[in-house]
């Protein structure tokens, strides 16, 4: 048996999730999936997407209470995994190149983890987000004219606040206008105010979603960040912030090229002015 315990974010979830029924197949384990409801996502995946075909059994608690979380521990014990990974651990051998397929022999095995540990054949192929964000998400491409996707990381990283600065992107924005006139940006952020300074250099540019939350911890506030995921998975392009799994989510569902915008990467003035 494979356990498997997605953590963090929407899109560190989906790709364990992705990776782990992936692994499952190539090891030939019955995939158990124990996700948890906490202030980093507090969504239930049916609330998200459709159901996922190659898991065995799938189980959900609300680690905001106290209950869940003595649920969890309950489950994770009488599980008895014969070896078990939390999510640093996994990520350190990562670092290492570890094979994870040599564990294929361990009865039971239980893996946390917010990082891919194995690679499936068509990323994200089977995730079908439920008919009321497809209708959201449909409406909202239905502008797309050539656009490329922005996603701007702010509010939970430094990393990407300090490596991936809001003039960078104006200034690869800037260029991509000067190479097609025509060319709208859609912006996935978690920082409204990012959102208006970007429509107001870019006047009648901007395609965006108003946010109803930014507080993970609400089902709103993740359903708004699926329906911006499968958005920039539609544009031709993204153009992402560093250490941000959501950029790199939206290009592996699309299938389209992923520039990080750094600011080791020096870059020309732009031929427009936002001050």
């Amino acid at each position: 048996m494979l356990i498997i315990e997605p953590r963090a974010g929407l899109c560190n979830r989906m790709r364990v999730v992705d990776g782990g029924r992936a692994f499952a197949k190539a090891i030939d384990h019955p995939l158990t999936v124990v996700w948890r409801l906490d202030q980093d996502l507090g969504a239930s995946f049916g609330d998200l997407f459709e159901p996922l075909v190659g898991i065995a059994s799938w189980y959900e608690f609300d680690c905001r209470t106290g209950a869940g979380r003595k649920a969890r521990e309950g489950l994770v014990n009488e599980a008895r995994a014969d070896l078990s990974f939390d999510a640093p651990h996994v990520d350190a051998l990562l670092r290492q190149k570890f094979a994870f397929l040599s564990l294929k022999d361990v009865p039971i095995l239980h893996i946390e983890a917010c990082s891919r540990f194995h690679n499936a054949e068509k990323p994200f192929a089977d995730f079908t987000p439920k008919p009321h964000l497809r209708e959201r998400i449909a409406a909202i491409t239905s502008h797309f004219n050539d656009t490329i996707g922005i996603h701007i990381r702010r509010n939970d990283s430094h990393a990407s606040i300090e490596e991936s600065p809001t003039e960078d992107f104006l200034v690869r924005m800037s260029h991509a206008l000067e190479q097609a006139e025509g060319r709208t940006f859609f912006v996935a952020t978690d920082d409204p105010r990012e959102e208006g300074t970007l429509a107001a250099v870019f006047p009648r540019r901007v395609i965006r979603q108003p946010k109803r939350s930014c507080d993970r911890s609400r089902l709103e506030a993740i359903e708004d960040a699926v329906v911006d995921l499968y958005c920039l998975a539609a544009t031709q392009k993204v153009f992402g912030s560093y250490f941000s799994s959501f950029s790199e989510t939206a290009a592996a569902l699309g299938a389209i090229p992923l520039e990080t915008i750094r600011r080791s990467r020096p870059a020309k003035p732009p031929s427009v002015s936002w001050i």
